[in-house]
């Protein structure tokens, strides 16, 4: 049986509390959301419709205050879903904690890595005793938080997660487990350096990632950086590492917006493949589709049909849309008469604006948990409407879906963001009836 977070009489933590900066919000936020949608993969229609609440408060709060309003609620709605071994108070004051690298990209050279220890807000519960952060053998007493650490930076390869545990108590029994993405690259700076002589989009578009790492931003999502910098210092060079029958994820530029592309295994095979366009909801980035949504259902299922996935920022690039096809398939062959799109509340109304502006060119379109305008119907590809029984969305939805003449689907248990996760299947087997 679930049971819901509960709550003891708060106790008011000698441990000061700093304001949560908007980036690390949103990057510890993005963290909590793909931890929440493994869950919810497994969970039980039951389940499901008891932490609707939570993911309700966490959505709405996102829009409303910020990113760091979304992290207790989706703490919460993880706690339920967990095992419930893990419902121990000790567990639930853990529940906040965030561990932040003073840098994600840095030079291999360097000696230490300084994190911060901190937790994003308060929680009722009692703080355990005897805390300390545990890397490997290695530990170190958290006496307050925050609290700054630094760690002798072990033999790692390239691109690594370091695994941190907190542990408390003579016991020495974990509070809270964090994976921290951090990259190390010789010569880093004046191989940046170098990057900036480019006029070339997509190294300035990487370059942008690269500076943002070194300079330790907390990005919304784990950036390979030491890969970046290969794929930058590569497209300067003229030697792109897309393209070219090269299987992979990444980030480039297409008519001058920055895009995120999926070229599946497949690709070495030279045929044209099936192609998914897919527009994100309001708040989010080209990495949506990639690293959320059902933490990247939506790429796994194309890497096994064998599709190509891009994913833009806000729709940029999408106005001419002729343009962003010729680009792309001046990388990989594209079957156009298996061109998909996908799109997202925000992301639903501009693709229901593309596919009425752009006739002929999509076999099927998904527009799910939001509205929009649709022009001549009779000239329309093959619709698939949907929204969550909860969602905010769904008037929209119903609306536009009367308006192409379809029905709309509607999935219990959902709300604006979780439908995504929910509907992606039958949006798969849509396309390929399509």
């Amino acid at each position: 049986m679930l049971i819901l977070p509960t709550h003891v009489k708060r106790y008011n933590a000698p441990m000061k509390q700093e304001k949560l900066a908007p980036a690390l919000a949103r990057y510890e936020t993005g963290l909590r959301m793909r931890r929440f949608e493994q869950l919810w993969e497994t969970a039980t229609p039951e389940q499901k419709r008891l932490v609707l609440p939570l993911v309700n408060q966490a959505v709405m709060g996102f829009f409303a205050g910020g990113p760091a309003a979304s992290a207790k609620p989706l703490d919460q709605a993880i706690m339920a879903l967990g095992d419930e071994k893990d419902r121990t108070p000790e567990r639930r004051w853990g529940m906040p904690l965030a561990v932040t690298p003073a840098k994600r990209l840095f030079d291999s050279k360097t000696a230490t890595l300084e994190l911060t220890v901190s937790r994003l807000y308060e929680t009722p519960e009692l703080p355990p005793t005897k805390l300390q952060l545990v890397v490997g053998e290695q530990k170190w007493a958290l006496d307050t938080l925050p609290a700054k650490v630094n760690v002798p930076i072990p033999l790692l390869s390239a691109d690594a997660g370091w695994v941190f545990n907190v542990v408390a108590g003579e016991g020495q029994k974990r509070v809270a487990q964090r994976i921290v993405s951090v990259s190390l690259t010789p010569q880093l700076a004046p191989r940046v350096a170098a990057l900036e002589k480019s006029d070339d989009p997509s190294v300035k578009q990487l370059l942008g990632i690269l500076k943002k790492l070194a300079d330790g931003e907390p990005l919304e999502t784990f950036y390979p950086g030491a890969l970046v910098l290969q794929q930058a210092e590569a497209a300067a060079q003229g030697k792109p590492l897309w393209g070219k029958r090269q299987a992979g994820q990444f980030w480039l530029s297409l008519t001058g917006a920055p895009v995120r592309l999926l070229a599946p295994s497949t690709v070495g095979a030279g045929k044209p493949l099936p192609l998914v366009i897919a527009l994100h909801g309001a708040g989010g980035s080209e990495n949506l589709f990639f690293d959320g949504y059902g933490d990247g259902k939506l790429v796994r299922r194309c890497e096994k049909k064998g599709w190509l996935l891009l994913a833009t920022r806000n729709g940029q690039g999408t106005a001419d849309l002729p343009r962003l096809l010729a680009e792309l398939e001046r990388l990989y062959p594209v079957d156009r008469k298996r061109v998909f799109l996908v799109g997202h509340s925000m992301g639903a109304a501009m693709g229901s604006q593309l596919v009425s502006r752009n006739p002929g060119v999509f076999a099927a379109a998904a527009l799910l948990g939001g509205g929009g305008v649709v022009t001549e119907k009779e000239k329309l590809p093959k619709l698939f409407v949907a929204a969550g029984a909860s969602d905010f969305g769904r008037t929209g939805a119903e609306r536009l879906a009367q308006a192409a003449g379809v029905m709309c689907k509607v999935y219990p248990s959902c709300e604006h963001l979780t439908v995504v996760q929910e509907a992606l299947t039958d949006v798969i087997a849509f396309f390929e009836k399509a």
